[in-house]
Order: structure tokens, then sequence, then C-alpha cells
């Protein structure tokens, strides 16, 4: 999804409702019961603690990489590299930018990401400009 935020979705059907309830919880009497999880938890909103709890939505997150998926100038290890911010994704519902550099996805280029994709700076961009949007979105959608 180019130029605009991912959408906000979860893969466990009752995790609207869920998120619903605690953000009801967070407007009365029972706020500081919320605040203390998020600060706990070390989360900068109540939709980033969920996703990370529940992960991302596979659909959204092949969605929101589907540029990437579908060039053909990629090699495979580049597209490797990409479903494996898929899983990622859909598994914790969070990528952040460092953890491209580390294990598992240092274990297809040992440089990181820059050096896998040596030469295509817009492609490197474009992938933690997506992150980056996604990250964006759960911001966004704390209040």
């Amino acid at each position: 999804m180019e130029g605009g935020a991912v959408p906000f979705c979860y893969s466990v059907p009752n995790t609207i409702q869920l998120l619903n309830t605690l953000r009801l919880t967070q407007k009365s009497k029972h706020s500081p019961l919320l605040s203390n999880l998020l600060t706990r938890s070390n989360t900068p909103s109540l939709a980033h603690f969920i996703r990370s709890l529940v992960g991302m939505d596979r659909k959204t997150a092949q969605a929101a990489f589907s540029h990437f998926l579908n060039d053909r100038s990629l090699t495979p290890p580049q597209i490797r590299f990409i479903e494996m911010v898929i899983d990622q994704l859909t598994a914790q519902g969070i990528v952040e930018a460092s953890a491209l550099y580390e294990p598992p996805f240092s274990n297809l280029h040992a440089g990181g990401p820059d050096e896998l994709f040596q030469g295509q700076e817009t492609t490197i961009d474009g992938i933690f400009e997506t992150l980056a949007s996604i990250h964006s979105g759960l911001v966004s959608k704390a209040s």
C-alpha cells in the first residue's frame, strides 16, 4: 500500500472487541491500571500493545509489501528477506528497523539489508518506509 498508512488489522477475530473494551477502561476510573500496563510493557499505545500480542494479519502484511514481492528485479535472497519481514509481522506484529540487522535477517547476509540490497537504495528505503508506516498507524490509533 503505497502512499498511505497500513490498515490496523488483527489476526484474532475478538481482538477488536478487546481493544474497544480496553479503550473504554482507559477512559474510566480504571485508567491507571491500563496506563501501568502500557508503561510496564514499554509500548507507546494500546494499539501497539495489542498488535504485539496478536500479531498482524498476514494478508495485510503481504499487501503492505506487495510492491517488493512483485518486483522481478529482486533476487531470491532479497525476496526471502521480504517474506521474513512479513513472517515477523504476522507472528509478532512489530518489527523494529534495527531488527533487520539481527538474526534471522542477518542469516541471509551478514552485512544486513544495506549489503543484501546493495545498489538498490530505493528498495531498502522503501522497506524501512513501509515499516515506519505500519508502526505510525499504531501510534496514531492510540486514543
